[in-house]
């Protein structure tokens, strides 16, 4: 179970980051929601989550939750 809360925790992060990827200096306003800079839906991973996926599966076999 621990595996799969980290997975949704960077799943988690990368959605609300991604919004913010490549910017500089610090976010003064409210939460910004909406596509990534490469366009991708708000609410969706990006390439770090397939990669983060990618890893986890290389390592081993994965319990079904669902």
């Amino acid at each position: 179970m621990r595996e799969l809360d980290m997975l949704l925790g960077v799943l988690y992060g990368d959605c609300l980051g991604a919004p913010y990827e490549f910017s500089s200096g610090p976010l003064t306003g409210p939460l910004q929601v909406g596509p990534s800079v490469f366009g991708h839906p708000a609410g969706h991973g990006t390439d770090d989550t397939e990669t983060t996926i990618a890893v986890a599966q290389g390592l081993g076999p994965v319990k079904k939750v669902v």
